[in-house]
């Protein structure tokens, strides 16, 4: 299966490892430690698309500065939707190899064409 192109908002240009683990690794309490939040906090959130994820930069500027692009085979690592947002998504994976699998990094005021 071909490569899917992923979106995840990061801290720093280049990103470091942190910035690829999940809330559960990072120690982060639920506010409503419902079965649902309790899985998702175990994975990685991502955007499908880069318009969603500048887009979910702009109104959650807290995440980061900038964007990477990740690039993962979905036969291995599988993706799943989360949330009724059809370009949310959660992924469990080690963070090295999601910081290994990242093939571009774009600052938060670069503009795209789908702008």
């Amino acid at each position: 299966m071909a490569a899917r192109r992923i979106y995840r908002i990061v801290l720093t240009g280049p990103p470091t490892i942190g910035g690829f683990r999940s809330h559960a690794e990072r120690g982060i309490p639920l506010r409503r430690p419902t079965p649902e939040l309790r899985r998702v906090s175990t994975g990685v959130s991502l955007r499908a698309d880069l318009a969603s994820a500048r887009r979910n930069l702009r109104r959650l500027p807290m995440l980061g500065q900038f964007i990477a692009a990740i690039e993962l085979d979905p036969a291995t690592v599988p993706i799943e939707p989360t949330t009724p947002d059809p370009a949310h998504n959660t992924i469990r994976a080690d963070a090295a190899m999601l910081l290994k699998a990242v093939v571009a990094i774009m600052p938060e005021h670069e503009q795209d064409a789908s702008g």
